[in-house]
């Protein structure tokens, strides 16, 4: 499997080369026009995601920082990179940051003549987001480098469902696991430490997950607030942090492995570690795992596995 480091000189920017709807052309357009502004050093559309699919490139892309840019909700640029064993640095989601843009009502299939404002307010965003993106990886980066934590939960028993083909894991320790509505569940390290990570039905509701993207290390986050964004071959889904606190690490294994969230969700799959600021409370808002469980095979009697 082809795993890429950050940091090296050149950055390759794989959109998708969609052209039947507007934001498929926004896509290409605005890659387009990003490597000929040269704002981003070192940026290059070689090779295409076109090549990737035939087999046809000959570069090392080891020696690179790929950027892939999902231009719909089919994120076919994920997808076939997926296929072909390449692990993107980073995946931004055009329809994303398409809702922070006035886009008409009646959006048109197609791009105007007159549409050259719009182009330029997406290149704008795009540019903005790798910039960001680069900034929060260097950060990141060294946070991972002090970090010397493997999470052993004490976990004591394990209930589980089974529904058709599927069967449904609840992970239990008593006082030290809870989950909220959204599938997430936090584990009580001691001292307001926080483990956060996804439950097996949500993972598997999600089906392949191909990339994590992290808030920066020393972020406040809210309680119920988006603490990760997981990407897989079905769908974009945000994780929501059962507890507020500071984020004070991250699970490095999941940069080049974030199929760990699918294998072992309540283990080596976990995401962030919280300093929690309001424990006690908000605990309050939050069930234990039987409840929990209760809760999630109740969802699944009444709506199946998407």
């Amino acid at each position: 499997m082809v795993s890429n480091k950050n940091g090296q000189d050149k950055i390759i920017l794989m959109p998708c080369m969609g052209c039947e709807k507007l934001l498929g052309q926004l896509t290409t357009m605005s890659a387009l026009q990003i490597e000929k502004n040269k704002n981003i050093e070192n940026i290059t559309l070689d090779p295409p995601i076109t090549k990737i699919a035939a087999n046809e490139y000959k570069h090392d892309l080891e020696q690179g920082t790929i950027i892939a840019l999902n231009g719909c909700g089919t994120q076919c640029v994920s997808k076939i990179l997926n296929e072909k064993s390449i692990k993107p640095n980073f995946i931004i989601s055009i329809p994303k940051l398409a809702k922070t843009l006035s886009l008409p009502k009646e959006i048109p299939n197609t791009l105007e003549l007159n549409d050259g404002l719009l182009l330029e307010k997406m290149v704008s965003k795009i540019e903005y987001e790798i910039q960001k993106l680069l900034e929060n990886s260097k950060s990141n980066e060294r946070a991972i480098d002090i970090q010397n934590f493997t999470f052993n939960p004490k976990y004591t028993e394990e209930l589980s469902f089974t529904h058709s083909k599927f069967i449904f894991r609840v992970a239990t320790s008593s006082g030290n696991i809870f989950f909220n509505w959204n599938d997430a569940w936090a584990y009580h390290l001691g001292d307001g430490k926080i483990i956060v990570g996804i439950s097996d039905y949500l993972q598997q509701n999600l089906s392949d997950i191909l990339f994590c993207e992290f808030p920066d290390i020393g972020s406040q986050i809210d309680q119920f607030e988006a603490v990760a964004t997981l990407e897989s071959s079905k769908t974009v889904n945000e994780v929501l942090t059962p507890f507020s606190g500071k984020i004070i690490a991250i699970n490095p294994r999941l940069k080049d492995e974030p199929e760990l969230i699918n294998m072992d969700p309540y283990k080596d799959g976990w995401i962030v570690m919280i300093q929690a600021t309001n424990f006690e409370e908000e605990k309050e808002d939050l069930m234990d795992s039987k409840a929990y469980f209760e809760f999630m095979k109740e969802k699944v009697e009444e709506e199946g596995i998407h």
